[in-house]
């Protein structure tokens, strides 16, 4: 039986940006491909790394920009996800944006949502 890892949300890294969502953004759900994404992966003090899928490039931001957010957590293997979730690779992809806002108001949303409070736009 495959089965979820203890992995809370979180912000994809460049890395799985890069790697693994980028080459199947076509299985993401509600994907704004014209919006940069913020990335777990900071770049200096106050700047972190986002993504764009339209043009499949990182950039870095001052963590104070306002970028979407999509939240991911690690899964085991390719394995029948909840409603509200797709499954690519290793990871489970949240069907929908948390919103636009900074880097720092990214994670705590992250973290809102592994608390199970609701996350208003």
């Amino acid at each position: 039986m495959k089965t979820k890892l203890q992995n809370k949300w979180r912000l994809p890294t460049i890395e799985e940006f890069k790697k693994v969502l980028y080459p199947n953004m076509e299985k993401i759900p509600n994907l704004e491909k014209d919006s940069y994404y913020w990335s777990s992966s900071e770049y200096y003090d106050s700047y972190a790394w986002a993504f764009s899928f339209s043009i499949g490039f990182a950039s870095n931001y001052f963590k104070h920009s306002t970028l979407q957010v999509r939240p991911v957590r690690d899964f085991s293997s390719d394995s029948t996800n909840s409603p509200n979730t797709t499954i690519i690779g290793n990871l489970e992809v949240y069907n929908e944006d948390l919103g636009r806002m900074s880097w720092y108001e990214a994670i705590a949303a992250v973290d809102k949502l592994n608390d199970n409070i609701k996350i208003s736009k």
